[in-house]
């Protein structure tokens, strides 16, 4: 009988050791599905997520563009009301400002013709006395090219 007692005690042995195995590995296999489901899962929500973020920085930056664009506009507005005709003929009025003498040329016998105009040595000034006279030669030049 003792043969007997080792053949069983073998046989039922046997079959626990492999009834322990299988579970062991379909949790691994359960657990690294799982886990390489959530790494998947995760990088496509990052994705979506760096794509949003393009899409709402996309959209900004056009809205931004069409503000810039209307300001443009309003600045082209701005000038074109401060610099149209009549604008320059009342500033020049309130500033006294007759219209510039046509410039004559002059045929010297033997020479080239000559302007009239002064030269460039005596209209030569620094500061802001040049912003000034350049500004009221612009507004002159703009009446008188009416």
């Amino acid at each position: 009988m003792v043969p007997e007692r080792r053949l069983v005690d073998t046989a039922v042995e046997a079959p626990k050791f492999r009834r322990k195995v299988r579970p062991q590995l379909q949790m691994r296999t359960f657990y690294m599905r799982w886990s390489v489901t959530v790494i998947v899962a995760i990088l496509a929500v990052s994705r979506f997520a760096v794509a949003a973020q393009v899409g709402y920085a996309i959209d900004r930056t056009q809205a931004q563009l069409q503000v810039a664009q209307a300001q443009e506009l309003a600045l082209e507005g701005q000038v074109a009301a401060l610099t149209s005709a009549g604008r320059l003929a009342a500033v020049a009025s309130k500033l006294n400002l007759a219209p510039a003498p046509p410039v004559l040329a002059v045929t010297v016998p033997g020479g080239s013709p000559a302007a009239t105009a002064p030269s460039r040595a005596d209209t030569h000034k620094t500061g802001v006395m040049a912003a000034v006279g350049a500004l009221i030669e612009s507004i002159t030049r703009a009446v008188t090219g009416m």
